[in-house]
């Protein structure tokens, strides 16, 4: 007997779909830092070291290897290549989008602690700065006490931006926060630098570099808040990088600044369909359709996740109009099919089956469909 085949929709952007390498190369790389933990255990470091420069390779943004191998390079008397890796090190970490983990922050602890140590100049240089912070702290703080709040809040902003993990005016900022002192504007949007910020983004994106798409996006984001393109884009190339959750969020935003943005609601729909979501993917690829009737790949995601929750007429219909638009849509021919069958259509799933052939005989569902044939004609008694 024929098993129930299963649709899978056309994501509506090629770009979803993940490079396979990047887990080869994230196999390779751990595998170099086993064995370059192993070699600095047995007091190798300058194999050690050559082991975590291997590993870096297949994974450049790798923060424990940073670390490991400015250790090396301080055990083996290369202060300098240290110092480099050790703010490498706390660079990646202090970059990273994501909350911290525990082990995360011990390591960008032990990073500035060995800065401390090996960095003689910048050492000095956070000296100087931290005692800058300080006096200009009074002040924010005289300012504050005196009922001068706007002045406090200014000099605070100044700390922060020396030093924005500067503890003291954090808590200051807080209280005028809560005594309701906020800055007055908002910087203008530019919205001109943010589209050349989205050009290079979607170069990037288009050579699959979904690192430095992302960076660019946000790039444009930051120069324009409201730029309800790049957060669909940056939402596309998370889920590129099988971050669906962050994905997601992305595409709520873009929809929250432009409710029209038929691209979001098709995309978003894509992912929750990829999640089993098919209530959510319904939803979405109805919010698509009504503003664009002709988007043949919400109405082929909408029809496949009605499949997916048997609602076989549903899908029937969407699967017609989307042919309707696009005649030779086979991802329709083949939804049609399956559609027809599970209805005990036999006729009409037989025949939509072959017209999947017409266009694609040695498709990717090929061998599917000419199954599908066999058994309706067996059932049907041909």
């Amino acid at each position: 007997m024929l098993t129930r085949i299963t649709v899978i929709s056309i994501l509506c952007l090629a770009a979803l779909i993940p490079a396979l390498a990047a887990d080869d190369d994230k196999e390779l790389s751990e595998m170099f830092y086993k064995a370059g933990i192993k070699a600095a255990k047995d007091n190798d470091f300058a194999e050690a070291a050559r082991k975590f420069e291997r590993a870096l390779e297949y994974q450049p943004d790798f923060p424990e290897a940073m670390f490991k191998l400015a250790e090396c390079c301080e055990k083996t008397g290369q202060k300098t290549r240290a110092v480099e890796n050790y703010r490498l090190c706390r660079k990646s970490l202090s970059g990273q989008r994501h909350q911290l983990s525990k082990e995360e922050q011990d390591l960008l602890s032990r990073a500035n602690r060995a800065l401390d140590r090996v960095d003689t100049a910048g050492k000095e240089l956070r000296q100087a700065r931290a005692a800058q912070c300080a006096e200009l702290m009074k002040l924010a703080n005289d300012c504050y006490n005196r009922r001068y709040l706007r002045m406090s809040l200014r000099v605070v902003e100044l700390i922060l931006r020396l030093d924005p993990d500067f503890a003291p005016a954090k808590e200051l900022l807080a209280k005028l926060k809560q005594a309701g002192i906020t800055s007055q504007s908002k910087p203008k949007p530019n919205k001109e630098q943010a589209y050349k910020f989205m050009a290079e983004a979607i170069n990037a994106a288009g050579q699959r570099d979904y690192q430095q798409a992302l960076e660019l996006f946000d790039q444009a984001i930051k120069v324009d808040p409201s730029n309800y393109e790049a957060y669909t884009n940056r939402g596309v190339c998370y889920a590129a990088l099988g971050q669906i959750d962050q994905a997601i969020k992305d595409l709520n935003e873009a929809i929250k600044l432009n409710p029209k943005n038929v691209g979001a609601y098709a995309n978003r729909a894509s992912l929750y369909y990829s999640k089993k979501d098919y209530v959510r993917a319904i939803e979405d690829t109805s919010a698509a359709l009504r503003l664009n009737p002709r988007d043949t790949g919400a109405g082929i995601t909408r029809a496949a996740s009605y499949y997916n929750t048997n609602e076989f007429d549903k899908a029937i219909n969407d699967y017609n109009n989307v042919l309707q638009s696009k005649p030779d849509t086979t991802s329709a021919y083949q939804g049609l099919a399956c559609c027809h069958y599970q209805k005990g259509n036999l006729k009409e799933a037989a025949q939509n089956a072959q017209r999947y052939l017409d266009y694609k005989p040695d498709g990717e569902s090929s061998g599917q469909m000419r199954t599908m044939i066999s058994e309706c004609n067996k059932k049907s008694g041909k």
